[in-house]
């Protein structure tokens, strides 16, 4: 439970399920308020899937521009 929280308090019941959090566009979520949430929902697992990574992020798949471009997953033109 967080310090000075109701343990009834939504954010204590939500910290108790240890959801999964998925943040679409995660290199927008890198100041220290929005790691401070994160770590305050007692994620079992943050998936964040972006197109920037960052140089911590954890890449575990990468698609070259080009072959999506060819699976016509991309419209616009790839520079």
């Amino acid at each position: 439970m967080l310090p000075d929280t109701d343990e009834t308090a939504l954010i204590n019941v939500i910290r108790s399920l240890n959801p999964l959090v998925i943040v679409d566009e995660s290199h927008n979520a890198v100041s220290d308020l929005s790691v401070e949430m994160l770590n305050n929902l007692n994620p079992s697992l943050i998936l964040d899937p972006t197109a920037t990574p960052t140089s911590y992020s954890n890449i575990i798949s990468f698609v070259n521009a080009m072959e999506l471009k060819k699976e016509n997953m991309v419209k616009l033109p790839v520079v």
